[in-house]
């Protein structure tokens, strides 16, 4: 028993030496394999030394898919792979690939590699690099499955040629993913729905024949698409990018969905081309967008989107309608040299910097209604050929539309927008209405040189500084009606531009109005108030300052108006009044017979007499008193008043020239004088033949019937009882009578 025991002993201890001097052997490059080709074995050799198994010189380049799975996954016997991992070039393999939820723990790398059958790296695990870089999948009808694929280190397919459909679904990249210069030919779509990148996203001048699907993904680094080409659809839907886009001189043939997608960097998009639809809504952008130079030759959509810094679209053309509704920029909005093709909206855009647009064509409609700019708002020489509408926008710097041109003969709508500086329309052309009603300036509006086709409608507006509108051509209607400005200053071009209508009716302003050189058919200006100097140039036609107020009116080249209903004053004052600056002499005259070239108001004349009693002008005053009598009289023609009115007009001159009564009192008395000479007259009885006559004192005592008694005119008469002289007595009585009637009247203040 002890020898068996001892023999079966010997015989472990034999074999245990064996096998422990093939486990202390260093492996070669001649492992064991069921029939590996020379080609496979040269593989083998080259990845045990650490080289680059490169077959581009042997006849047979030709690689078995059962070979490659096997090396990659460490299943060869006796084969030590080195540090360097697996590197191999210009191999073919002919046959489907499968490495569906395989682990590789090395680097690898398959350049310049063929695959000609299925590929399938589903749910595998590369714990290391994976580069593919300048190989071929040349199989059109079979896919090539990247789905679930997780790497631990780069993932690079830099310049490869993808004949089939591709699929890198919800794979997982610890750092770079590279697909730049890559050619997706399937029409079929390329998808990458899901994928999760921890660094950078390289697509540059990659090309993409069908559609393109990153929805959903998510890059920690940059993501460039730098010159690349989507011939067909591609999605970014809800692309969450860790740093920068960039899209320089991509094209993208079909429509580009973009919609949700969000960077904490820039996203840069210069020079590129979008030649479909495309769907930008709700993006998120951390840094700046530019789409400087870029081409949108389809409908464009930035609706909600959200940008941190600054939107540039410089020099970008928009073909089809776009869209920026809502879309909130915490920096500024730079459409300088833009093309608008089709109808662009702004509608409550929000906009923290400033909005500019110099030199910018909008060919057709342009919505800016209710947008917010926090800074200045610049339309400088831009062009708008359809309908524009900035109505309710507030914007809290300057707006700034110097020599721009609204070519639509539709609405220019600015209603109701706030301002909280100056705006600035110096040398603009408006082809149809512009319309700024209730609009609140916060500084100066300046529209010198500005041309008006059509109406403009500044109705309600607020302006804390001065208006200008200076060297003006006007066209029909002009509107200021129930507004209010520190100063309004109108003037036209030469030779005097016709306005229709200027209407500056419940105006309020604080300091001057200044029209001139300019012709109107109708002035509305009832009920304004002016705290300053107004000085009004000739109108014509029809002019209306019922109610106005005036601190200084200055007055030109009038008369103004042909009918005298067609000038209305009632109702209007003024502290100082002037008619023609240059010649004090004529100046009162001009303003009386301006006034007379009014519709009558008795209130029109007491205005104008009051004014030259403050002077201390008596002269004048009375004037216009007179002047203002005889209209009144003229208005109740052939009536008792009238009678009476031309009465005192020719005897006092309505009480202003007393001293007259007294003149032609003498003259009456002295005619009576000669009328009633001795001779022609005789005593009443005989009793009286002897008493004291003198013609003079007989004319007196005619004169003064029951208010002087002489006791001539008792005691004597005229020869001729039913004669001339007998009638002139009762004649000169009843001019006493008058006289004296008047004189009371003018005593007693009766005549005002």
């Amino acid at each position: 028993m002890n020898l068996i025991a001892l023999f079966w002993r010997i015989i472990l201890y034999t074999v245990g030496f064996a096998l422990s001097l093939v486990t202390l052997q260093p492996l070669t490059a001649n492992a064991r394999g069921p029939n590996w080709t020379a080609t496979e074995k040269s593989v083998l050799e080259q990845v045990a030394r650490g080289k680059v198994a490169d077959l581009e010189a042997r006849e047979d380049r030709s690689l078995s898919a059962k070979f490659v799975e096997q090396l990659l996954t460490g299943q060869i016997e006796d084969l030590v792979i080195h540090r360097r991992g697996i590197r191999i070039r210009n191999a073919v393999i002919k046959k489907s690939l499968d490495l569906r939820n395989a682990v590789v723990s090395h680097e690898v790398w398959l350049n310049n590699c063929q695959f000609r059958d299925r590929v399938d790296l589903s749910y595998a695990e590369f714990r290391r690099r994976i580069n593919f870089s300048r190989s071929a999948f040349t199989n059109s009808e079979k896919a090539a499955f990247f789905y679930g694929m997780q790497v631990g280190g780069d993932v690079l397919f830099s310049d490869v040629r993808f004949e089939g459909p591709v699929d890198f679904r919800t794979a997982e990249v610890q750092r770079i993913f590279s697909v730049r210069k890559s050619h997706f030919a399937s029409e079929r779509t390329t998808n990458f729905r899901g994928i999760h990148v921890g660094g950078n996203f390289q697509a540059n001048e990659a090309v993409f024949e069908g559609n393109a699907n990153l929805e959903d993904s998510v890059v920690e680094g940059d993501f460039s698409a730098t010159g690349s080409k989507f011939s067909k659809a591609a999605a970014f839907n809800s692309l969450k990018i860790g740093k920068a886009c960039n899209l320089i001189k991509a094209t993208f043939e079909g429509n580009a969905y973009f919609r949700r997608l969000s960077t904490t960097e820039n996203l840069v998009a210069r020079n590129a081309s979008f030649k479909g639809k495309t769907s930008l809504e709700r993006m998120r952008i951390g840094g700046s967008a530019d789409f400087s130079q870029a081409e949108f030759e389809g409908p464009a959509d930035f609706e909600g989107c959200r940008v941190k810094e600054t939107l540039t679209a410089t020099g970008a053309s928009f073909s089809q309608s776009t869209t920026f509704d809502q879309i909130h920029i915490e920096g500024s909005g730079l459409f300088y040299l833009t093309t608008f093709g089709g109808p662009v909206s702004f509608v409550s855009a929000n906009i923290t910097g400033s909005l500019g647009a110099l030199k910018t064509q909008f060919k057709d409609s342009a919505n800016f209604n209710s947008i917010r700019v926090g800074g200045v708002a610049s339309l400088d020489n831009s062009v708008f050929d359809g309908q524009v509408n900035f109505g309710s926008a507030k914007i809290e710097g300057q707006l700034q539309a110097d020599s721009t041109r609204f070519n639509s003969t539709r609405d220019a709508q600015f209603y109701r927008m706030d301002v909280g500086d100056a705006v600035y329309f110096k040398w603009v052309i408006f082809e149809g209405t512009a319309d700024f009603h209730n609009t609140q300036i916060g500084s100066n509006l300046e529209f010198d040189g500005t041309h008006f086709a059509r109406s403009g409608d500044f109705k309600g507006i607020r302006i804390n500084g001065v208006a200008s509108f200076l060297n003006m051509n006007f066209g029909s209607d002009l509107s200021f009606s129930e507004g209010r400005a520190s100063s309004l200053l109108l003037s036209g071009v030469s030779p005097s531009p016709i306005l229709s209508t200027l209407d500056l009716s419940s105006m309020q302003i604080d300091n001057a109005l200044s029209i001139k050189n300019l012709h109107t058919d109708t002035l509305r200006a009832n009920s304004i108030r002016v705290n300053g100097e107004a000085i009004l140039d000739t109108v014509i036609h029809v002019t209306n300052l019922e109610n106005a107020s005036f601190s200084k009116l200055v007055l030109s080249r009038l008369p103004w108006a042909t009918h005298q209903e067609d000038l209305r004053l009632q109702g209007m004052t003024y502290t100082r009044i002037q008619a023609h600056p240059s010649n004090a002499l004529v100046e009162w005259r001009r303003l009386l017979y301006w006034i007379n070239h009014s519709s009558f108001s008795p209130q029109t004349y007491t205005q104008l007499e009051n004014f030259f009693k403050n002077e201390r002008d008596r002269e004048r005053a009375n004037e216009v008193f007179v002047t203002r009598k005889r209209r009144e009289t003229h208005e109740l023609r052939y009536s008792f008043t009238w009678f009476w009115n031309q009465l005192l007009d020719l005897t006092v001159r309505y009480g202003r020239a007393p001293e007259r009564i007294l003149v032609l009192a003498i003259v009456v008395i002295l005619i009576g004088a000669v009328i009633f000479r001795d001779h022609t007259i005789e005593p009443r009885s005989k009793e009286d033949e002897g008493n004291f006559f003198r013609s003079l004192w007989y004319s007196v005592d005619v004169f003064f019937p029951g208010f002087l008694d002489l006791k001539l005119e008792s005691v004597w008469q005229p020869k001729d009882h039913q004669g001339f002289r007998n009638h002139y007595a009762r004649f000169q009585k009843i001019i006493g009578w008058l006289l004296i009637i008047i004189t009371m009247s003018v005593i007693g203040g009766m005549i005002r």
